[in-house]
């Protein structure tokens, strides 16, 4: 009741459905999932690590902006818990002395954990604000941490249910770490054009030369199980 209240009360609204939270890799032909975890603590609070399954799932909650410092956005919060939302740790703000943007504070532990929701203007609002962009699937979106206009995210992101993550350089600590890598979806739509160009000049060769026949028709049949999988990998995604 208490965290209706506050949506309310500061004008915030879900935005979608709530969803798992994922990172997906075509490149590397792989997807990864992230949980609150029950044991591990960033500064106190429950630590995002990396799972191999999970029923948690997390509502990106679009609101006003609290001061003229922000654009549009909002939250993401624990669908189990609306007053609690995704927290890096810092972000990046833009640095007048090096001419660039660095970490902020600079002693911040960058790890993601769930914190209670700032509902007015904060460090730690600036820390939880998010923007999200919708994708071609309709079932995914990607969120970004925003924080104020004039700040860079902390290599932050979520997709819709939500996202693109990576994970924490530190393998013995499973916290995940989220990436918005616009560069990196671009190169591997690139990657599927030059495949489509590749099956093309299969089906080529088939009809000039019979002997190539049986190693053409093997080469199909390997690109078309590498579609399958990236198929598979979205199903996963929009399950």
């Amino acid at each position: 009741m208490a965290s209706a209240a506050m949506a309310r009360e500061w004008n915030c609204k879900p935005y979608m459905t709530p969803g798992t939270l994922l990172s997906k890799s075509i490149v590397a032909n792989r997807t990864e999932t992230f949980e609150i975890s029950r044991t591990k603590k960033v500064d106190g609070h429950p630590a995002l690590v990396k799972v191999d399954s999970t029923d948690q799932t997390f509502q990106f909650y679009e609101c006003d902006p609290p001061s003229p410092n922000y654009k549009q956005g909002g939250q993401i919060r624990s669908a189990s818990n609306t007053s609690l939302c995704l927290s890096p740790g810092d972000l990046y703000r833009y640095n007048y002395h090096v001419g660039n943007f660095t970490k902020y504070p600079e002693d911040a532990d960058e790890r993601i954990s769930l914190e209670p929701c700032a509902t007015v203007h904060s460090l730690t609002m600036r820390r939880q604000w998010f923007m999200v962009t919708e994708t071609e699937n309709k079932c995914l979106s990607r969120v970004s941490q925003q924080g104020w206009k004039t700040d860079e995210g902390a290599a932050v992101a979520a997709e819709a249910v939500l996202v693109e993550i990576e994970d924490d350089d530190d393998e013995d600590d499973d916290e995940g770490v989220l990436d918005d890598d616009e560069e990196a979806l671009d190169d591997d739509e690139e990657a599927l054009g030059d495949d489509e160009e590749a099956l093309g000049d299969d089906e080529e060769a088939l009809g000039d030369d019979e002997e190539a026949l049986d190693d053409d028709e093997e080469a199909l049949d390997d690109d078309d199980e590498e579609d399958d999988e990236v198929k598979a990998l979205e199903v996963e995604l929009v399950d």
